[in-house]
């Protein structure tokens, strides 16, 4: 596991911005891969889905296999243990909840004052008819009669499978990190391709390729319509993607996916805050990126000092390097990219920088000396390194 991984104080868009400065060749493989995605190899969709499926707990699939088949005198073990739990929660008299961390049930008789410990999770039969009533039609037929999704049999199928998967979550992720090493890299690509590279507006294009060359099934085709929806909605609601980026997609799509698409985004708000913040600062930079990482490499092999990024950020910003326009993103991708330089704090170079930004036409001038205020060795060490380094940096333009 790479370096970043141990500061626990970065944020996940952090993590895995500097997994990729480390990484960009698994990366490339991973991309590679998604594109080989056709109708005849499916084997990178097959390994993400192997993924999740190797880690459902057995009771989950005792009782998936309990509802397909119908039966209702096969052996299910969350029946066994928590089936009369369920019948009084579905009369709306107790609930429960389910601690994340260690896996523990609980049940509750007064729901009104009700007080939740941390990492509880609460489930009623309240909060299952809530869910349900926002499920499309297609997905309430799965949970029992096809023709009447709203009889009580159906409400009442989904309360006890939504239940059963919420106490089977702590298990699957205890699966999931047992096995962490295994899916390490694999975990942190797809997070990159979600984030930062488009990747569920790259899925929702590969899926109308699918569909087209694989003449799908009207039922196949409305799995597909639905799947689009999901992507829109998480893609804009978590930032990944703007809705100009969806509308722009939308009218290289067949008519019913646009009217899809188009249709979610009324619908669908977004997250705000900017994705280029967290991008790798080789992302950032705007020209000859290899000799540019190298020279962002000399500059802080001989300029120590945190407070000297302010100068570096100015220099990149005057010699139209680098395409951020806020100091801390910069800031957060250098630290992300040279996590050997041992960079500290964002305050103090922030700071500088807005001070060289005010006077720079003074402080850059050939008699900048002749003002009393600039003649200290703060600024007589700004004026050196900031000159050296834009004549440097200008001349790879």
């Amino acid at each position: 596991m790479d370096k970043m991984e141990n500061k626990i104080n970065l944020s996940i868009r952090e993590k895995v911005s500097a997994w990729h400065v480390q990484n960009t060749n698994t990366y490339k493989k991973f991309i590679r891969n998604f594109e080989k995605t056709s109708s005849s190899n499916m084997d990178f969709f097959r390994k993400l889905v192997l993924v999740v499926s190797e880690n459902i707990p057995e009771e989950i699939e005792e009782l998936w296999q309990c509802l397909i088949n119908r039966d209702e005198d096969a052996s299910c073990s969350i029946f066994e243990t928590y089936g009369d739990m369920f019948d009084r929660c579905a009369n709306e008299s107790h609930c429960f909840s389910v601690d994340i961390s260690s896996g523990e049930v609980r049940e509750y008789e007064d729901v009104e004052n009700l007080q939740l410990q941390k990492g509880e999770v609460l489930f009623s039969k309240q909060i299952s008819d809530s869910v349900f009533k926002k499920m499309p039609r297609k997905i309430k037929s799965l949970f029992g009669d096809d023709t009447n999704t709203e009889s009580e049999d159906v409400i009442m199928g989904a309360f006890v499978i939504l239940a059963a998967a919420l106490i089977a979550v702590p298990k699957f992720i205890q699966n999931l990190v047992s096995k962490q090493k295994q899916h390490y890299q694999l975990a942190y690509a797809l997070s990159y391709f979600l984030i930062f590279d488009h990747g569920l507006m790259k899925v929702q294009k590969k899926l109308s390729t699918l569909m087209i060359t694989q003449n799908w099934d009207l039922q196949s085709q409305m799995m597909s319509d639905l799947l689009s929806r999901d992507l829109v909605n998480i893609s804009v609601s978590h930032g990944y993607d703007t809705k100009a980026d969806w509308v722009a997609q939308s009218k290289e799509e067949d008519e019913e996916t646009a009217e899809s698409i188009n249709a979610t985004l009324a619908k669908v708000k977004g997250s705000g805050g900017r994705r280029a913040d967290f991008g790798s600062i080789e992302d950032m930079c705007m020209g000859d990126k290899k000799q540019l990482m190298q020279l962002i490499q000399q500059y802080l092999d001989e300029e120590k000092g945190t407070v000297s990024l302010a100068y570096l950020f100015y220099v990149l910003k005057d010699t139209d390097h680098i395409s951020v326009r806020d100091y801390k993103a910069f800031h957060r991708a250098i630290t992300l990219a040279f996590p050997d330089k041992n960079i500290k704090g964002v305050t103090k170079p922030q700071a500088r920088y807005s001070e060289v930004l005010e006077i720079a036409n003074t402080l850059l001038a050939d008699d900048y000396l002749k003002y009393r205020d600039y003649n200290c060795t703060k600024w007589k060490n700004a004026h050196k390194v900031i000159n050296r380094w834009l004549s440097i940096f200008n001349s790879e333009n």
